[in-house]
């Protein structure tokens, strides 16, 4: 989920944090799509607020009777990712582009799904998500696709976690959301520790987070770094309130020489800024112990 509009800046730490941006976020980006925007040409009534989908000319998007946009889609261009956190969530290629079990805890409307089919089709996708209307709209109003690659099931995530210990995967991506709030379940030490026990030993999370505030953002980057024995980057969205956590569970340090390389040529490939991407990595991430900035 993207948040389009960040809170006011305030007076506490917050505000003040490197990885927060503050103030009201631009949404030059996709500025026609949003709540207000389009055509709505379908919905599903739930006490909850509902879901909502919208289009115009060029764009799809869904949200859930708020202000974020829980999943966008170019109707010219299905496989491409619109929403900048997602693209972003993409930077773990970066860091290891030879995944083959992927995990989608939180499905939306399937951007991710439909990239990851096109562009690292050798991958086995997984995608859980608990909301049976949002499967059922990423089917029926975003085409996901139905094939032996993709496996998806309704399931509340933090129960798959407990259950698949014999199943492991490369990569986890986790973009959980409850309406605008990011689930509890998702702060907690169990889900961080499961979350792990399903990586192969050289496997990687990544993790789409919508910050509350200062201290419940330092106390799950906290956990994370305990569990993944501080081999951490934080990557925020430009913008936007989004920040994406990016975690490593084997012990791995890469020089940023080759890094700048390994961007260079996952742009030719994919067409996304991986070179942008990564330069953000190394202006919010200069005391890691997962790259080297002397070689």
């Amino acid at each position: 989920m993207l948040r389009l509009f960040a809170k006011k800046k305030g007076s506490g730490s917050y505000a003040d944090s490197p990885v927060f941006s503050g103030g009201r976020a631009s949404v030059k980006l996709l500025d026609q799509i949003g709540d207000d925007k389009g055509m709505l040409i379908y919905s599903v009534e739930r006490d909850d607020g509902g879901i909502q989908i919208r289009e115009d000319g060029r764009y799809r998007w869904m949200h859930f009777g708020s202000g974020s946009i829980q999943s966008a889609m170019d109707k010219e261009n299905p496989e491409l990712l619109v929403l900048e956190y997602m693209r972003r969530m993409f930077s773990f290629l970066i860091f290891k582009d030879n995944a083959e079990d992927l995990l989608l805890l939180g499905l939306g409307g399937g951007a991710m799904l439909r990239f990851i089919n096109k562009e690292l089709p050798q991958s086995n996708v997984t995608a859980i998500d608990i909301d049976a209307d949002v499967i059922e709209v990423a089917e029926k109003q975003f085409g996901i696709p139905h094939n032996k690659k993709n496996t998806i099931k309704q399931s509340d995530a933090l129960f798959y976690l407990e259950c698949a210990a014999e199943k492991k995967f490369d990569v986890i991506f986790v973009d959980l959301f409850s309406g605008d709030t990011v689930p509890e379940e998702i702060y907690s030490e169990e889900f961080i520790e499961n979350a792990a026990n399903i990586l192969h030993d050289n496997g990687m999370a990544i993790i789409n987070i919508l910050p509350v505030d200062v201290e419940t953002f330092s106390v799950l980057i906290k956990r994370v770094r305990v569990e993944f024995n501080c081999r951490v980057l934080c990557l925020p969205v430009p913008e936007h309130d989004n920040v994406i956590i990016i975690t490593f569970k084997e012990e791995v340090r890469f020089s940023a020489e080759y890094l700048r390389s390994m961007a260079v040529l996952l742009e030719e490939r994919y067409h996304l800024q991986f070179s942008r991407y990564l330069t953000d990595i190394f202006s919010y991430n200069r005391n890691s112990s997962v790259i080297n900035y002397t070689e």
